[in-house]
């Protein structure tokens, strides 16, 4: 069987609905804004037609339109409360539209008004995906009701779990746990020559990268690492040295806080402790790392840590429940420090930099398997799965509803 004819067999699995919608107005590119174009991308090489809504310019808007994936703009303020569902009629009228197959959505504030606005439509399956610790409970009659129009909650991690059981007080059999979805990266040595010939590797200095969104408007998140860096260069300062490399998205010049950094670390006299770089990918950028550092965002668990354990690198990550769930299942590859706090953090760092060889021995233990469970086939033929059981379900309903109202016979 070819190719199309795959799509063909794959696409008759909805019954003539060829789009799928995804939901994620972001100004953000981080690992949700990831998932968002992977999981869209899946439902095209599936022959779907995937939609993403968007903000406009944004990286995720940027990245859909290269990968040649629809994208619909979502204009004005993101106000998601009751009161002000009805500046969101016109979402609702794509979702509700007689071709979409399902929905899925990455954006908690909008699960809301789509499950009101889905309510109407119990042919579509609705989807949410979170990637980080909801703080407030939302647990009353009205909630209950609308996320109980929510078909299955995707985490990546097996820390989050708790998290939705307490504050959406959803049933266990509607969470499911997918990883990363994470692709073979074939990386050149020259590659990995070139970083460190770049970044002028001395064997004597250690090298900790980190990675910043070219979005990321506040550099308080970032600080800690500068901190933690000059703090181990000088309570260090006759052991090896550590210098910070930082890599975004995009050129430095186009990244929101690169010049408020640049300004902070002139001021604190730590040009030779800070280096940003870029021209190469990241994988083989965290190839050349002795530590990867991954600065406080509002994901529970950055991607791009796990990353660098598929590199080979030690992790230093915040604590939260998916960086501690992390360890507690792969052993010591890493260390996590409490987000924000610049002398924690330089401690930890000094913990992983002194016992390096035992981090990098069990990373080489656990590395194949971790990489089988966040691999993209599993990841892909996992969603590709749940999308397609649900929208046979609810067909199978509606079918069912719609043979009981049928007149009977005389």
């Amino acid at each position: 069987m070819n190719l199309s004819t795959t799509k063909q067999v794959r696409k008759e699995n909805f019954k003539g609905r060829e789009k799928a919608v995804y939901i994620c107005p972001s100004v953000m590119w981080g690992a949700r804004e990831r998932t968002v174009l992977r999981d869209a991308l899946i439902s095209k090489s599936n022959g779907l037609d995937p939609y993403i809504y968007c903000l406009k310019d944004s990286s995720l808007d940027v990245a859909a339109r290269e990968n040649n994936i629809n994208v619909i703009h979502h204009y004005g303020k993101i106000q998601t409360r009751f009161f002000k569902w009805y500046k969101l009629f016109g979402l609702g009228k794509i979702v509700r539209a007689d071709n979409i197959a399902y929905v899925h959505c990455y954006h908690l504030n909008f699960i809301w008004p789509l499950s009101f606005f889905l309510g109407s439509r119990p042919e579509i399956p609705l989807f949410f995906t979170t990637h980080k610790e909801i703080t407030k409970k939302y647990t009353e009659f009205y909630h209950k009701t609308l996320t109980s129009r929510v078909d299955q909650f995707f985490v990546s991690s097996k820390g989050l779990i708790s998290n939705l059981l307490v504050h959406l007080d959803i049933p266990m059999r509607k969470i499911k746990v997918l990883g990363l979805g994470k692709k073979d990266q074939e990386i050149q040595k020259s590659e990995i020559a070139k970083v460190k010939k770049d970044i002028s590797f001395d064997k004597d200095i250690k090298i900790i990268g980190s990675y910043i969104s070219s979005h990321h408007k506040n550099p308080d998140s970032v600080v800690p690492l500068i901190y933690a860096t000059m703090g181990y260069n000088q309570k260090f300062q006759d052991e090896q040295k550590v210098r910070l490399v930082l890599i975004s998205d995009k050129n430095w010049n186009q990244v929101f806080v690169y010049q408020e950094l640049i300004r902070f670390i002139k001021d604190l006299g730590s040009e030779n402790d800070v280096i940003f770089y870029s021209g190469v990918g990241l994988s083989a950028f965290q190839k050349s790392l002795d530590v990867w550092v991954s600065a406080e965002t509002i994901e529970n668990l950055e991607d791009h840590a796990v990353d660098a354990l598929l590199q080979g690198v030690p992790m230093l990550a915040p604590r939260t429940s998916s960086s501690k769930d992390l360890l507690e299942t792969w052993g010591e590859v890493g260390l996590t420090y409490k987000g924000g706090d610049a002398r924690d953090l330089r401690d930890q760092l000094s913990l992983i930099l002194a016992k390096k060889k035992k981090y990098s021995r069990q990373i080489t233990k656990i590395i194949e398997d971790m990489a089988i469970q966040n691999q993209m086939s599993t990841y892909q033929e996992s969603l590709a799965e749940t999308y397609r059981k649900f929208f046979t379900a609810r067909q199978r309903v509606i079918r069912s509803r719609r043979s009981k109202e049928a007149p009977k016979g005389p």
